[in-house]
């Protein structure tokens, strides 16, 4: 499956575009793919709004297709996967001068869920949730406040995502 471009939902960034779901079926009730995402910077809330955060990565991943395997008559797809992710975190200071710009590499494991449905003529409907967990957690943080006000922004110990989208699919 290949929507070219499609948006997914996050709690924390809202929107972001991606190139999706290049995935290629193995021998066997298996997939593997790769994704490519970009967050868009948001800026942070005030009164820490001088501040944005955003991130770019690439996952790749392996998954299992339970309804090949079990129920190979039915047309709809489901993907159970599992992988990792890895990229960029970039931060932007609107105020102040920051002491050690630039981009932080991030990691992560990454689990998904993907549920295909086949519409018409290779058109189909997606609808997916994924979890990951950053390692390391990157933190930053403003000289010179209080101590627990200084963080303008943590990554989460696990971040959750969802999305919906129409594509087209093809053998």
């Amino acid at each position: 499956m290949l929507p070219l471009l499609a948006s997914k939902f996050d709690p924390v960034s809202e929107f972001t575009q991606f190139l999706s779901n290049p995935y290629v079926d193995l021998p066997g009730p298996f997939a593997v793919g790769l994704t490519g995402v970009l967050y868009p910077e948001q800026r942070t809330a005030p009164p820490d709004d001088g501040f944005a955060f955003g991130m770019t990565y690439a996952e790749l991943a392996g998954c299992w297709l339970p309804l090949a395997q079990f129920a190979p008559a039915t047309r709809a797809r489901l993907e159970l996967c599992a992988g990792a992710a890895a990229g960029l975190l970039h931060a932007v200071v609107y105020t102040a001068t920051p002491t050690a710009p630039g981009q932080r590499w991030t990691f992560a494991p990454a689990q998904l869920t993907r549920f295909i449905i086949p519409i018409v003529d290779g058109v189909v409907a997606e609808v997916g949730v994924e979890a990951t967990e950053p390692l390391p957690r990157r933190a930053f943080f403003v000289a010179g406040r209080p101590p627990g006000m200084d963080t303008v922004f943590e990554q989460p110990v696990v971040t959750l995502a969802g999305w919906g989208g129409i594509g087209l699919h093809w053998k």
